[in-house]
């Protein structure tokens, strides 16, 4: 038995224990501490079979956390994609929480919470639609629906 294998395995487990995380991001960590990349395939793979390393299952668990943040769905699009997860699963998933989920909802609030605060700080009324416009946009939320609640204002 390699005796590489043991230190991998509690390599990945130390890092799954602080959060889930992507095969890619698994990958990542592995090449960096100069793992081969035979054995990288291998750890990958016993941690899959166990079902600890399990993409899906992770990007359903980080959409419902940045959800609750809020963000935008965009935002977390990019996130995900930025955590090596294939552009079809991130869509995929991403369509079906839209349907669960109202963006327009979650922004309103949103916009309601820092409206509140740019008028408690005495904002001059004609700089409060451009700070709440970029707000929404940093925060990853689509233009027509920033532009809809920001029209409601």
């Amino acid at each position: 038995m390699n005796r590489d294998l043991p230190a991998g395995r509690n390599y990945v487990w130390r890092l799954l224990k602080l959060r889930l995380r992507t095969e890619f991001e698994i990958r990542d960590k592995l090449k960096f501490k100069n793992f081969s990349a035979a054995l990288i395939d291998e750890l990958i793979a016993y941690f899959k079979e166990k079902g600890h390393i399990n993409d899906r299952k992770f990007a359903n668990f980080w959409i419902e956390g940045r959800l609750n943040k809020p963000l935008g769905f965009k935002a977390i699009e990019r996130e995900l994609e930025s955590k090596g997860l294939s552009i079809e699963l991130v869509q995929e998933l991403i369509s079906l929480k839209k349907k669960e989920v109202d963006e327009v909802s979650l922004a309103r609030e949103l916009t309601q919470r820092q409206f509140n605060k740019l008028k408690e700080r005495k904002e001059p009324a004609e700089k409060i639609k451009p700070k709440l416009y970029g707000y929404l946009t940093r925060r990853g939320f689509s233009h027509e629906t920033i532009s809809e609640i920001i029209t409601e204002l």
